[in-house]
């Protein structure tokens, strides 16, 4: 049987009914990617924050009697942040777990950790946001039962004292620098070879059009962050031709700080990418705002000067008012649809042109049995 969620979101002056009702919406696929169940959800108009509980009294007790589940059972998510006195009172009164919308991307990471650097990174990632929340009582991660809280590498087991997770972090950080130092080797031995890396907002259909471009058989999840784990294939461009393509962990509005500094090594793909395909999903009534994230963490990794091209996906789901409108505001944008394969031709003899390029600046050329 699934866990059940019910979503909490305020409504600020300034912000947009559809924006906040995206973000919502965003909220109740990561419960869905975390394997939990939405039982409902509410969003409350308000001036401000209140600073003991997030949102007016009223409305805690309108969630309690909504969210029909037994005592003590069941998870509310804020979408926000939370300070630890306010989960600690919002738990008081409604007698369940209360957990942010930053816990649940973290602990969606740490679901989707496969290999060792992913689950070093995580867990760094989490240790780092517990630190600041440590309290008299102990921070809330450290508390046992259901719920996202426990499923992070060494929740349960590891008690919340500043020294100990300092030590914890810093012992993370030397391993992560030891498997980055081999990381950084292979990335020099591909120094001659053309890289591509698709990054983009998750969900944008980064998994689908790698498939394509590399004719590989990766499984494409409709679930945000499937991808966690850089993955690198080559590149299927025709004769002559030698290419690697990364992709990426999605990006996602308001993504914890953490999980960037955490994941800076495996983002490091990115920063040294030859070409960076910024994919987006124009058929997502806010692809602008999506664009505008990427562009934003692209510059945070440092990749905003990398040559980079756009490429919009899903163009046989977008609305055609729009796509139009788009065809003339990006004019060097390619319109794809890697599930329908729709300009798909087009963005690999774009890569090709490109991959050619490098190489004779390089002065690369290919032995007979490679062309």
């Amino acid at each position: 049987m699934k866990e059940l969620y019910f979503l909490a979101g305020v409504k600020l002056p300034g912000d947009s009914d559809a924006l906040v009702n995206d973000s919502m919406e965003e909220l109740e696929n990561l419960v869905a990617t975390a394997g939990g169940e939405v039982y409902g959800r509410l969003i409350q108009k308000r001036d401000t924050i209140d600073p003991t509980t997030y949102i007016g009294k009223g409305k805690i007790e309108e969630i309690d009697m909504l969210f029909d589940r037994p005592r003590g059972e069941g998870t509310v998510v804020f979408n926000a942040d939370l300070s630890p006195a306010q989960i600690r009172n919002l738990e008081e009164v409604l007698g369940c777990q209360v957990i942010t919308r930053t816990e649940l991307i973290l602990a969606i990471f740490a679901i989707h950790a496969r290999s060792q650097v992913a689950k070093f990174q995580v867990e760094t990632a989490q240790l780092s946001y517990m630190l600041p929340r440590l309290t008299g009582q102990g921070v809330s991660m450290s508390r046992t039962g259901a719920g996202l809280r426990t499923r992070g590498p060494g929740e349960t087991k590891l008690e919340t004292d500043r020294r100990k997770i300092h030590k914890r972090i810093s012992l993370l950080k030397k391993e992560l620098q030891r498997l980055e130092k081999a990381a950084e080797v292979r990335r020099r031995s591909r120094e001659n070879v053309f890289k591509v890396t698709i990054a983009g907002y998750t969900n944008a259909g980064k998994s689908a059009l790698s498939t394509l471009l590399t004719k590989g058989d990766l499984t494409s999840e409709n679930k945000l962050f499937s991808t966690l784990d850089t993955a690198t294939r080559k590149l299927s461009l025709g004769p002559k031709v030698e290419a690697v393509l990364t992709d990426t962990v999605g990006f996602i509005r308001d993504i914890p700080h953490e999980l960037v500094e955490s994941f800076k090594s495996t983002l490091a793909e990115t920063a040294e990418a030859d070409l960076i395909i910024h994919l987006v999903d124009i058929s997502s009534t806010f692809f602008r705002e999506k664009m505008d994230t990427g562009n934003v963490l692209l510059a945070e990794i440092g990749a905003e000067q990398n040559k980079r091209v756009l490429a919009f996906n899903k163009i046989d789901m977008a609305d055609l008012e729009v796509l139009a409108l788009a065809k003339s505001e990006f004019p060097e944008a390619f319109f794809i649809s890697a599930k329908k394969k729709i300009g798909i031709e087009e963005l690999q003899h774009y890569i090709r042109q490109e991959a050619l390029r490098f190489m004779e600046q390089k002065g690369i050329i290919l032995p007979e049995y490679l062309s």
